[in-house]
């Protein structure tokens, strides 16, 4: 603790000093005379000497003590070092009921709407320094028959019964005639001309043959049946559609063409032909309805563990795995000609090439990411894959040919399929 002040009382005041006795007056100077000088003041009395003060002294204020040091923090205790027990594995969640069986689904309905089928086709070639004429189409890409002349091979013919084509809720079958017409590299006429493709009615002669021939005469097309390529050009691929038309009435017909000028040396026209029908269908039957039976009903949910005591020491920590190196394959043999990567030594892989080589690849793993550096170790020898591999482009590359050039391709395999990319010409 500090020292507490000692106070001490001042003395008395000492007495005033006497006053200092009047100086003497001047004297009076006569009646008339002047005023006599005013006498001198006299000199003031000396004051008085003050009474000393009291001789107690002030007491000197004591030092204030020094703040004692603050005490050393205890020590913290130790928090207890029991670690929270092992969580009581979850029980097993009970089986979902089964799922019901689907019904059966409705029979498909009968579909709607109409389609075009082909129900003849024909063929021919039409060759130089043929005249200007009617022919028949032919069933097996033959030379164009002139309409009446005897010809070995059979024609486009059939017989055309109505009746097999019979109205579908109130709707009429109808035909049309598809027909394409091909040009060699020389125009098939010198000046304008056409083809016109058609359906014609067919006729025999009393006589039709004789000396192995088959004579058939085309008439005139049908009318409403044809189709005109006008001024036919050379390198010429073209296709024309004729407009829908009724059913003609029942006979034999051919597919066959009618041109107006000779076609002229070295040229060459194939005309080809489909006569198709377009039969109407049914409407839509009904959708049979789907049943979809009850779902089976889910089974009961395990009861849950009990959960493990705590204080069980925690187990120590596994050693750091040790990092895999890459690891790489030495130089091919001069009269080696094959090598066989095995990138399950490895994902890193080197071939030294000193002659031609065939490469193998191979790796255990069905996913996996690879790289394999190719050196040149004598100039110029190349590589060759006898595994498929699918490269950018489908082009696998052309490898460096200088000597100690390295090219580096990247590969990757998944599902037994390899992908290759690749970097050339590293020096």
């Amino acid at each position: 603790m500090a020292q507490a002040n000692k106070m001490v009382n001042d003395g008395a005041t000492g007495q005033t000093g006497a006053t200092g006795s009047t100086g003497l007056a001047g004297s009076t100077g006569p009646a008339d005379g002047y005023t006599g000088a005013t006498g001198l003041t006299g000199a003031t009395g000396l004051t008085g000497m003050s009474g000393q003060t009291g001789a107690g002294a002030t007491g000197l204020t004591g030092a204030t003590g020094l703040t004692g040091a603050t005490g050393l923090t205890g020590m913290s205790g130790q928090t207890g070092a029991g670690a929270t027990g092992l969580t009581g594995a979850t029980g097993l969640t009970g089986m979902s009921g089964q799922t019901g069986m689907s019904g059966q689904t409705g029979p498909t309905g009968v579909a709607s709407g109409s389609y075009w089928r082909t129900i003849q086709i024909g063929a021919a070639s039409h060759i130089a320094a043929k005249a200007a004429g009617t022919y028949a189409l032919s069933e097996g890409n033959n030379a164009a028959a002139v309409s009446g002349t005897g010809v070995l091979y059979p024609q486009s013919l059939f017989d055309l019964v109505a009746a097999r084509y019979p109205n579908v809720a109130g709707a009429a079958a109808t035909m049309r005639i598809v027909a394409t017409l091909l040009g060699n590299n020389v125009a098939a006429y010198a000046a304008s001309a056409s083809v016109v493709v058609g359906l014609h009615a067919v006729s025999r002669p009393a006589s039709s043959g004789g000396t192995g021939v088959s004579i058939n005469t085309l008439a005139a097309a049908t009318a409403g049946t044809t189709t005109t390529f006008q001024d036919p050009t050379a390198d010429m691929m073209t296709e024309r559609i004729t407009s829908t038309f009724a059913l003609p009435a029942d006979g034999f017909y051919a597919l066959g063409f009618v041109t107006d000028a000779t076609v002229q040396t070295a040229a060459l026209l194939q005309v080809y032909a489909e006569l198709q029908v377009l039969t109407p269908m049914g409407s839509d039957g009904a959708t049979g309805a789907t049943v979809t039976g009850p779902t089976g009903s889910s089974g009961s949910t395990g009861s849950t563990g009990p959960t493990g005591p705590e204080g069980g020491p925690l187990g120590p920590t596994g050693p750091t795995g040790v990092e895999p190196q890459a690891t790489y394959l030495g130089t091919t043999g001069a009269t080696d000609g094959t090598e066989t990567i095995n990138f399950d030594n490895g994902s890193v892989q080197r071939l030294i090439l000193n002659a031609a080589t065939a490469i193998t690849l191979s790796a255990t793993a069905t996913v996996g990411t690879y790289l394999l550096l190719l050196v040149q170790g004598t100039t110029g020898c190349t590589g060759t894959w006898t595994t498929t591999v699918e490269w950018p482009g489908g082009a696998g590359p052309t490898l460096s040919t200088a000597n100690g050039s390295v090219d580096i391709i990247t590969l990757a395999k998944a599902n037994g399929s390899w992908w290759g990319m690749y970097n050339l010409d590293f020096k």
